[in-house]
Parts: C-alpha cells; structure tokens; sequence
C-alpha cells in the first residue's frame, strides 16, 4: 500500500470522526500486513486534528520532534517505572541522552510530572476557575444562585474552602456522611462516559483528552439535566434511610 493512498484513507476515517484505534483497527481489517502501523496512524491524525490537512510531510521547524521516536520514549518510561527514584544521570547513562532531551521527554512527552497536592487551596483555585466560567458560558445562573454538592472529604469541610464557596456565593449542600453516590458525577456522568471507552487503550495524554471532550460536546442539554433529576430522588432514599450508607 502506498503512502499517499494510506493517507488518503487515515484522512478520509479521521473526517468521520474515528479516533486512533478505529483508524488502525479498520485499515488493518480492510489492509492486512499492508496497513500502516498504529505510530504512523496516530501521528497523521494528530497532524490533521492541529489543521494540517496537507498529505505530504512538511519540513520540520524549530527544534527536532521526539514524538516520532516511539522506542526511545518507551525505553525512558520503563526506565522509571522500573525505578521512580531514577535519576537523570541514569538515563543519560542507559540512553545516551542529553540532559534537554531526557527533560523533554519526562515533562512533555510522558507527562510524568511532580503530583499535584490536591489541598485546600487547590480547591479555592478551582472553585475560583468554575465562577469565570460560569461568568462567561453561564451568566445566568450566577444571578440565580449556583448549589454546589461536594462531598465530606475532609478538604471539603476546610473553612478555607467553605469561606471561598461562601465569598463566591456558592450555596454549599450538605453531604451525609455515608453515601458515596450522591454527586451527579459519581452515580451518572462518569458511569456513563465509562462506557463508550470501555476495552479502549491509548498511548497518548492526547488522545484520552480528545475522545472525553469528544463525548462531552456530544451529549445535548436533556442528558444533563436527566443526571441533575436524579439527585432529588436518591437525597429522598437517603432522607429515608436516615443517612445510612446508600450506594447504588
């Protein structure tokens, strides 16, 4: 199979909205041993996903890309994962990598950043974040008054956070203390986007963020607003229950 016909086809299924692996999946069936392989697949779409629609390579600007270079991205991340304590050093030693290079592909490629403390005032900060963007998609709602449901981890229950839901005029609602499943989240928006994605494997951060806003922007308002409608029904099982634990 030419290059320029297998192109041809990756454009054509991406156009369709096929994500990687049904690309590859589908040319493999139609192709056999003569379809392209997943890497060349999944480096095409993300060319066309950023606007390129050309089907011929164009030159390479700036610095050299390490994206195409699969096997030594591969052989870093089994380096770490085998040991998390590895340290640059290590790799340059094991790779033959620069220090920029190996940088690169901790940070940018792998994203195998320093975690994230999920405290207090990484809350405050998102709870700053859903007020702009309610302000800008929302406004309506704010002049209304915005219930907000959390649950009672303790990071929830910090005065800093319920001082910031208060100064941004949350009304904050009472979790009780043993049901799991009372946030829309937990018992409907995420069993649910589980399920399109169910058996799927991605190589790429990308393609994950991708496919969710994907399936987010494909659900119309009446989906959402069925997953709010449920709440009053389990608040009521958890009313009856006298607060005793209550999962689905």
């Amino acid at each position: 199979m030419k290059k320029i016909e297998a192109l041809s086809v990756i454009k054509f299924l991406h156009l369709k909205g096929n994500n990687a692996c049904q690309i590859h999946d589908e040319m493999k069936a139609g192709y056999g041993d003569e379809s392209p392989s997943y890497d060349m697949v999944v480096r095409w779409k993300r060319n066309f996903q950023s606007g390129h629609m050309s089907l011929t390579d164009e030159p390479q600007v700036g610095r050299p890309s390490i994206k195409d270079d699969l096997a030594i991205v591969k052989k870093v991340e089994a380096i770490i994962l085998d040991n998390r304590r590895s340290t640059m050093e290590r790799l340059m030693a094991e790779t033959g990598l620069s220090y920029g290079i190996g940088w690169r592909i901790i940070h940018e490629e792998l994203h195998m950043n320093k975690g994230t403390t999920l405290n207090s005032d990484y809350y405050c900060n998102l709870l700053e974040k859903l007020c702009d963007g309610l302000k800008q998609k929302c406004c309506c709602m704010i002049s209304k008054g915005v219930r907000l449901l959390a649950d009672n981890a303790p990071v929830h229950m910090n005065p800093a956070f319920v001082v910031t839901a208060h100064r941004l005029g949350y009304e904050l609602l009472q979790h009780p203390s043993y049901s799991c499943d009372i946030a829309p989240s937990d018992f409907f928006l995420f069993p649910e986007m589980k399920k399109p994605l169910h058996g799927w494997h991605f190589y790429y951060r990308e393609d994950v963020i991708f496919e969710v806003e994907q399936w987010f922007s494909s659900k119309a308002k009446d989906f959402y607003k069925e997953g709010l409608k449920q709440v009053k029904k389990r608040w009521q099982k958890c009313v009856t229950l006298q607060g005793n634990y209550m999962k689905n």
